[in-house]
């Protein structure tokens, strides 16, 4: 007697018959994996997705909140970094030219 979901195949067998046939396996497994197979890390979100209750624990949205605060301060602070950078480095090139600009003229008025 073999059971399979939603079918029950009873076989009888004589003494002095052949015996029958193996049943062919499905060509499927009728049970899927426990998780995916490209995946083998659960995050937070699907760990607290799992609970019976589905609630979130309050330390998970406070590591959360703090990730993304510290994101966003990186990122205001790189970008007032290169802003920073730039003002300085054209300021620093603004008094280069505007140097060699008045030594240009001041030798030019000089020499006439």
């Amino acid at each position: 007697m073999s059971q399979r979901p939603g079918r029950v195949t009873v076989t009888f067998h004589e003494p002095g018959m052949p015996p029958p046939a193996p049943v062919a396996p499905s060509p499927r497994p009728s049970t899927r994996p426990a998780y995916p197979s490209w995946k083998t890390a659960w995050t937070s979100v699907e760990l607290a997705a799992q609970r019976p209750d589905g609630g979130t624990q309050p330390w998970q949205l406070i590591a959360l909140l703090l990730i993304l605060l510290a994101g966003a301060t990186a990122i205001v602070f790189a970008t007032a970094g290169v802003l920073a950078g730039l003002a300085t480095a054209s300021g620093v090139a603004l008094v280069n030219v505007t140097g060699a600009v008045l030594r240009k003229r001041h030798t030019a008025n000089r020499d006439a």
